[in-house]
Order: structure tokens, then C-alpha cells, then sequence
């Protein structure tokens, strides 16, 4: 979808572009690394608690979903450098309640489902949500993500990560990166926002 600035949207019809855009977009995504987890010998371990069609599955749903997130981001980003407030405020209307909701039951519980391409996924959903949050301006919900973070991968800091989106990092440098931008937002008064429901 192409921003410009002197194209004003209609609401509805950009809703609806942007939804139909969600249903068509590839399903195919880049399988996550597991260098981690290959030299932790952790992957056979995975195999007693989800294995074949079912992970399968529930990979294509994870990476699925953090595709879809990548273009929230895009789509973000895109609107707030060319300064339109309206169709951002329209844009979050749809996007808290997939985050709190979609988002939620998508990732996968370690006690569970525990495998490393999940665990994986898991880390890139989880600063990709991140990534929009600051985007938003939510401060709040930007430490809520950075602390769970910090606690679900406790360990793993030579795990390589999606972040910043688009770029690739271990954990223990995306986990740094994404605290520098929280304390940044922070630091310029934004973030002070009700959220959106």
C-alpha cells in the first residue's frame, strides 16, 4: 500500500484494502535459526512434546502471524512519517484487538508445545510486538513486552532474533536495542496515551 502526501484515504475502503491484503498476503516465511539450539543439543528434546503435522501446523500459523505483524509495522511506520494521525488512530482500532487477542493464543506455551523453532517464533512475535508498541507510543505495554522477553528466554542470549524488524541480532543485543528504545521513549515525554480499545 502506497502513502503519499496529498491522498487522503477513505476509511472504510482503506479498511477494507487492508484487509483483503491480510487474506491474500504468502503464507511462506524463512525458517528461524537454530544455531542455538543445535549446539544446546536441544532440538531432539523437542520431539516428545510436538512433533509432525501438528508442528507443521503451528509453525505455519507462528510464522504467518509474525509476517502479518511485520506489515503492521510497515504499515505504522509508513503513516506516522507522512504525519497521518486520523488513519493511525483507525489502524489501532483493528490492531489492539488482534494483539490482544489473535497475537495471545499464537504463541506457544513452553511448558507445553516447547520446541526450538517455536521458541524462535515466539522471540520474533514477541519484539515485532514490541516494535509496534513503540511505534504507538505505549510505554507501558513496551516494558510489559521487554520484562516477558526477559523472562521467557532467560538463557538463551546467543539465540538469534528478528530485531530491529528487518535486521538480525542475538538476543542479549536485540534485548539492549529494545530497552534503548524504551527508555528513549520515555525520555521524550511520549507514551502518555490512553490505549485504544
Amino acid at each position: 500500500m502506497v502513502w503519499n502526501g496529498t491522498t487522503r484515504a477513505n476509511p472504510k475502503g482503506w479498511l477494507a484494502l487492508f484487509a483483503t491484503g491480510i487474506l491474500f498476503s504468502a503464507c511462506a516465511s524463512a525458517p528461524p535459526h537454530t544455531d542455538y539450539f543445535e549446539k544446546s543439543g536441544a532440538i531432539g528434546e523437542a520431539e516428545a512434546f510436538l512433533a509432525g503435522e501438528a508442528l507443521a501446523q503451528r509453525k505455519q500459523k507462528m510464522g504467518r502471524t509474525h509476517r502479518d505483524m511485520k506489515y503492521f509495522f510497515a504499515t505504522i511506520e509508513s503513516l506516522r512519517r507522512h504525519r497521518k494521525t486520523g488513519e493511525i488512530a483507525i489502524f489501532e482500532t483493528f490492531l489492539r484487538p488482534y494483539m490482544d487477542t489473535h497475537f495471545r493464543h499464537v504463541l506457544s506455551s513452553r511448558e507445553a508445545n516447547w520446541s526450538p523453532e517455536l521458541t524462535l517464533l515466539d522471540a520474533n512475535l514477541l519484539f515485532a510486538k514490541a516494535a509496534i508498541l513503540i511505534e504507538l507510543e505505549d510505554r507501558n505495554e513496551v516494558a510489559k513486552v521487554a520484562n516477558e522477553i526477559i523472562r521467557r528466554f532467560d538463557g538463551m542470549e546467543s539465540m538469534v532474533v528478528e530485531y530491529p524488524i528487518g535486521s538480525e541480532s542475538t538476543l542479549e543485543d536485540a534485548i539492549r536495542e529494545l530497552q534503548h528504545m524504551r527508555y528513549k521513549l520515555y525520555s521524550s515525554g511520549n507514551g502518555s496515551r490512553e490505549r485504544m480499545r
